[in-house]
């Protein structure tokens, strides 16, 4: 897995250099073969890069688009790959999966999730609209947690990455420690920490002057029925999903 961090302010305020250096050097590991980085007013956007595929070995991030300055971090593999190089007439089949999420994005907007399949988690900033895009994959293989509190957003792909920012508010949630403490139910992406919650599988958030929102992109059908003829057809329909 890659490395995602950030650093955002709404009111656009400049970051301060020991923010930013200590969430650049939150992540060590001899697997990082590069780090990069995207800032701009108010704004940092940050990947360590580790190749484990043979498509994330092309992977140039952050990635921006030359002509809308829109930028993507992103730690992704895509099933669909194929079938969205086709839809986005991407004539390169060798580019990155970040490279397809962007020009996804480009065409469908924050709609881009309902058309992705895989594993993965990115941010999406986007100049145009003054607009910071999180998502998480359907089943939530990928990580993610972001702090927001008085108008600062930090967001990686694990919890000492956020950690690692110092002098923000990291109250204990003592409601969380109580339900870990008691190995029971707790609140869907709660963390110990009060101002940090987990990016939940199957939501998209949007972070605009305004704040945040969610809203879940995918759920599962629970009541569909699938009626086949015999065990040879659900074996072959098995097989074609499998294979996609």
């Amino acid at each position: 897995m890659s490395f995602l961090y950030g650093i955002y302010h709404l009111d656009r305020k400049p970051i301060l250099d020991g923010y930013v250096s200590a969430i650049k050097q939150a992540y060590q590991s001899e697997l990082i073969v590069d780090k990069k980085s995207y800032e701009a007013a108010g704004l940092l956007l940050g990947y360590d890069h580790i190749p484990n595929t043979p498509e994330s070995v092309k992977e140039l991030q952050p990635a921006t688009h030359p002509e809308t300055d829109i930028t993507i971090v992103a730690d992704v593999r895509l099933d669909n790959r194929d079938e969205q190089l086709k839809n986005l007439q991407i004539e390169d089949s060798t580019v990155g999966d970040s490279h397809i999420i962007l020009e996804a994005y480009l065409k469908w907007g924050e709609q881009c999730v309902e058309h992705l399949s895989g594993d993965f988690v990115f941010v999406i900033w986007d100049g145009r609209a003054e607009r910071l895009m999180m998502a998480r994959d359907q089943i939530g293989i990928k990580t993610g947690y972001y702090y927001f509190d008085k108008g600062t957003l930090v967001f990686a792909t694990t919890l000492p990455g956020i950690a690692s920012v110092p002098d923000l508010d990291y109250s204990i949630d003592h409601s969380w420690l109580g339900h870990f403490m008691t190995n029971t139910n707790m609140e869907d992406g709660k963390t110990i920490y009060r101002n940090v919650k987990s990016l939940l599988p199957a939501k998209v958030y949007v972070i605009t002057d305004a704040g945040i929102s969610s809203r879940r992109y995918f759920d599962f059908d629970t009541e569909a029925e699938v009626n086949l003829p015999n065990e040879e057809a659900y074996i072959d329909a098995f097989k074609l999903h499998f294979d996609r």
